[in-house]
């Protein structure tokens, strides 16, 4: 079973991650921002493989769309620690 501290720390890593991620970097023209934002990616992916919230990438997209991203991980997370 996974220590419930880590798991506390590494939500709200990934909580700031998703917070900070910029969400349309696919669109820049600089290939730095593009970089930047496909590695923040990949490091979001992976840490929410860890925790058991595979598709939180992509339903924090669809919060994004609806400008309720604080909301939709504020939700998550709560019920995540809920969880543990």
């Amino acid at each position: 079973m996974a220590d419930p501290m880590v798991n506390q720390w590494l939500i709200e890593d990934l909580k700031g991650l998703l917070l900070a991620h910029d969400w349309y970097f696919e669109y820049s023209d600089d290939h730095r921002v593009w970089q930047r934002g496909s590695d923040q990616r990949r490091t979001i992916k992976a840490m929410s493989e860890k925790l058991g919230l595979a598709d939180i990438f992509d339903r924090a997209f669809d919060a994004v769309t609806r400008n309720e991203l604080q909301s939709f991980l504020d939700e998550v997370f709560h019920m995540k620690q809920l969880e543990d």
